[in-house]
């Protein structure tokens, strides 16, 4: 379960970041992940929550916006988002194709006290 390992990252990040602002809290937090990170949004939350006692994160609001897996092909140059785990163009039916977006793992703010 990787949640666990980014949920660590997530907590140390924004404790770090508390502290040499001179922040004691963080509210909330708000994060991008992308689908194609595998990143399962609920388990990343209950890992948050575990990881989070005892520090400065401890109660923060954790929002999660998933960002789609979109594409763009190198042929056409159409662009498209990723519905099944086909990597093909639906236009050109190609498979020279580039992620654009979807492998995002970003905080994106933190609302401190």
């Amino acid at each position: 379960m990787h949640e666990l390992s980014i949920a660590q990252a997530v907590v140390r990040t924004v404790c770090d970041t508390l502290a040499a602002n001179g922040r004691s809290r963080a509210s909330r937090i708000r994060l991008e992940v992308g689908k194609f990170t595998a990143v399962v949004p609920d388990a990343l939350s209950s890992a948050f929550e575990w990881v989070s006692r005892g520090t400065a994160c401890e109660g923060a609001a954790l929002e999660i916006e998933e960002i789609p897996v979109r594409l763009k092909c190198e042929d056409c140059q159409s662009e498209f988002t990723l519905e099944e785990l086909d990597l093909l163009c639906p236009n050109c039916q190609s498979r020279r194709v580039r992620i654009t977006s979807g492998r995002e793992l970003l905080i994106k703010s933190v609302e401190a006290e």
